[in-house]
């Protein structure tokens, strides 16, 4: 009853908002109108509730938010899933037409041409304050289809434009003042994509997935498309098209951009580089997007993923002193069958440097996901390339409950990871990481072996490499079953480390959740177990 009466005694502004929400998530307002006689008043008293028309929904609903909208600028969704022409969906359409200098966004998704047809008398209307506009043929006739627009959308100038499935040839003017543009899953040639992007010079956001035919890459050689007010840049495409788009399209310093790449192993040699497809990028700033955005990367992420007999992944985020993303590199590879093995996990931390500012590197951080190995030699070579870290984060997916001794003696990256860091393991001081401050761990094993620990700690100290603290954290499981955290010597009480952190924390904590690695989905080897204790408390010692 309290519940109700707290609910019942929210002003008619705040229960307004909280529909707007509702409806904003893609909910109609059927459920709250049937509450009760207040909420349905309410909901029928705010027009900014009826602006979203669904063409999906019963006929008579149309005129009905048309009505309830007022003069309010609406936006349709139009999406059919069948290819047949229907009277009622023509129908629908007619009742739109009067009221098109309304229509603010326009999404038309449907399974063939035939159904889409149904949307040109709409578009050949007066759309003069179209912003937003989505066309999409999942499955064409033709390929790639054309649509016969003719005169449709003349005069319109959109802000939002998204193309997918299907090419549409929309007039010229479509593009003059667009600030958003997404393309995916089309056949177009890059000269055809390089010319949209000329008539485009507003653009602020571009998304590119799966687009070229890789027919004329040779036809458009020395052409150059500046895009001056290009914040975002997100493509997705095979080596070569990532490599010609980035090299004929020029962007702003600033620019926060996404590259993703997809590609079999059965393509890379033993020798090949994983980020091969980037643009050389000279002190001449020939490429000043791509130089600018490592040039302000202080921090690197490094996601490593190997799924057994499936595919492999390095993802690679680079982030400013103040967080913010300024660029993102994914690399996926799918095994084929009968290919010699390719350590693609080992390869990419190897080869992460050469495409980065070393020396403007203070924060690394590393995931590991699957079951390849980082050896010694990784972490080595890692660590003389980046010498400036000082804070650095690995997060690894090993055993935590090992049920002999056999498994107790595993071997683990985190071995490997202190010896690179113990100054008797090597001749050269640069590798060791003599900066290093900080050094958080999560779900990484050892298990009492506290003496590869002991032995780093204390040669660091010996030579003034004194760490400040810790961080060892454990991922909580919930199966119910009780266990402690693994057991590691007094390193804060011995001085060798100012303060030794322990938890056991939550995936779905935010702070931690970007670190959680589920097991469920690499293959992980039966004896692996998160651990069930609540969360605990920092601890500086035993």
């Amino acid at each position: 009853m309290t519940a109700l009466a707290t609910i019942h005694s929210l002003p008619p502004e705040i229960l307004s908002q909280i529909f707007r929400r509702h409806r904003e998530a893609g909910h109609n307002m059927s459920s709250a109108m049937l509450v009760c006689c207040r909420w349905r008043q309410i909901c029928l008293q705010d027009p900014r509730l009826w602006t979203r028309i669904s063409l999906q929904t019963q006929p008579e609903y149309v005129p009905l938010c048309l009505e309830r909208s007022k003069d309010l600028p609406i936006s349709v969704v139009y999406q059919r899933d069948w290819s047949t022409l229907a009277e009622a969906d023509e129908e629908l359409f007619q009742k739109l037409l009067p009221h098109a200098r309304r229509i603010e966004g326009l999404s038309v998704a449907s399974r063939t041409e035939i159904s889409a047809l149904q949307s040109l008398p709409l578009l050949r209307s007066n759309l003069s304050n179209l912003k937003h506009l989505t066309f999409c043929v999942y499955l064409p006739h033709v390929d790639p289809a054309v649509f016969p627009l003719g005169d449709a959308l003349s005069g319109v100038h959109v802000d939002y434009l998204h193309i997918s499935r299907s090419w549409f040839p929309f007039s010229h003017e479509i593009y003059n003042g667009l600030r958003e543009l997404e393309l995916d899953y089309l056949d177009l040639s890059f000269g055809d994509v390089l010319g949209i992007l000329e008539r485009s010079p507003q653009l602020e956001t571009l998304k590119i997935i799966d687009v070229f035919d890789d027919s004329d890459f040779d036809s458009v050689v020395g052409k150059v498309v500046v895009l001056n007010h290009l914040r975002s840049i997100e493509i997705e495409e095979a080596e070569y098209s990532l490599r010609r788009i980035l090299f004929h399209v020029q962007f702003p310093n600033n620019t926060a951009w996404k590259m993703n790449l997809a590609v079999s192993l059965g393509r890379i040699s033993g020798v090949a580089h994983l980020w091969r497809w980037i643009p050389d990028v000279d002190v001449t700033g020939s490429k000043p997007g791509l130089l600018d955005a490592f040039d302000r990367c202080t921090k690197v992420e490094l996601k490593l993923g190997h799924h057994l007999h499936e595919e492999c992944h390095a993802e690679v985020t680079g982030r400013t002193a103040t967080g913010e993303q300024c660029f993102q590199l994914s690399a996926r590879y799918k095994f084929d069958h009968g290919e010699p093995y390719i350590p693609i996990i080992s390869r990419a931390m190897l080869q992460l440097p050469a495409m980065l500012r070393p020396h403007s590197i203070q924060n690394l951080c590393i995931v590991r996901a699957g079951i390849e190995d980082i050896t010694f030699t990784d972490w080595q070579t890692l660590f003389e390339a980046l010498p400036l870290v000082s804070q650095l984060t690995f997060a690894s997916m090993d055993l935590l409950l090992p049920k002999s001794d056999e498994h107790s003696l595993r071997k683990y990256p985190v071995d490997d990871l202190f010896l690179a860091l113990t100054p008797g393991r090597t001749s050269d001081l640069n590798f060791l990481l003599p900066g290093l401050k900080v050094l958080r761990l999560f779900n990484c094993g050892l298990y009492g072996r506290g003496d590869v620990v002991v032995d780093c700690l204390w040669e660091r100290r010996q030579f003034g490499f004194l760490l400040e603290r810790l961080s060892l954290y454990y991922w909580r499981d919930d199966s119910g079953s009780s266990t402690s955290l693994p057991r590691w010597p007094d390193v804060a009480g011995d001085g060798l480390v100012q303060v030794l952190e322990r938890q056991i924390v939550s995936p779905t904590d935010s702070t931690y959740s970007q670190f959680y690695i589920d097991p469920t989905c690499h293959h992980p080897l039966p004896e692996l177990k998160y651990l069930s204790d609540p969360i605990s408390l920092a601890l500086t010692s035993e």
